[in-house]
């Protein structure tokens, strides 16, 4: 009854300050996007919409999702659903991750399906989205690789790939990776791309403040890439 009557005020301070952009909004965040990409869009929001404080809960994307649906997030950057998104929410991609090989400095190879055929597996979980386009990839090409572990993890899988326990097929997401690592990317053709976007509820007490994040969002994503041109 307290967090009713809670999200009740909050909902009436909204629309109160619908017109504004003063108030809170809670945006889940996976936890690529957390160290590269959140940092630009939260210095963005503090310049430009300051009135605007953003709750950030950390999360994969499938349960996000989930939270944004029943009301429980405000917007999520996640990566894009294996199907149709509702009519009643706003996708707005952000970027898109390339799949690479990834192995260890050490590997002579470099031929991707040679790789994928012959060395030890290091899988990217399948219960994550950007896990299935893995999956989806390796399927369309017929491989079956020599599975040795399965992690949710990008940050964990890129520090097995280095100390040489296997190799890897992941999207390249942004920087910053861990440090001291020693790897070989090597580029992939015809390989899908992990899409990440934010999504948001078109209709809400909260869509003006949502609708700026999302606006900066975009803009962070743009001159992050531009950056990495470079």
């Amino acid at each position: 009854m307290a967090r009713t009557l809670i999200e009740g005020t909050e909902s009436l301070k909204a629309i109160a300050t619908r017109n504004e952009e003063v108030g809170t909004i809670r945006v889940g965040v996976i936890h690529s996007m957390i160290t590269g990409l959140l940092p630009e869009i939260l210095i963005a929001m503090k310049e430009a919409r300051p009135g605007i404080l953003v709750d950030v809960q950390p999360g994969q994307s499938v349960d996000l999702y989930q939270k944004v649906l029943d009301g429980t997030l405000d917007a999520a950057i996640l990566v894009e659903p294996p199907f149709a998104i509702s009519k009643e929410h706003v996708w707005r991609e952000l970027r898109r991750d390339r799949l690479i090989v990834l192995t260890s400095s050490t590997e002579q190879e470099t031929d991707v399906l040679t790789i994928l055929r012959q060395a030890p597996f290091i899988r990217y979980d399948r219960k994550h989205w950007g896990g299935r386009t893995v999956e989806g990839y390796l399927r369309r090409e017929k491989l079956s690789p020599l599975d040795r572990y399965e992690l949710d993890s990008l940050e964990a899988i890129v520090v097995l790939v280095d100390r040489g326990l296997g190799v890897s097929l992941i999207p390249d997401w942004l920087p910053p990776w861990p440090e001291g690592l020693r790897l070989r990317k090597i580029a992939v053709d015809r390989a899908p791309t992990r899409n990440v976007g934010v999504i948001y509820r078109q209709l809400s007490s909260k869509d003006r403040l949502v609708e700026a994040f999302s606006q900066e969002a975009c803009k962070a994503a743009k001159a992050k890439e531009l950056t990495l041109r470079l």
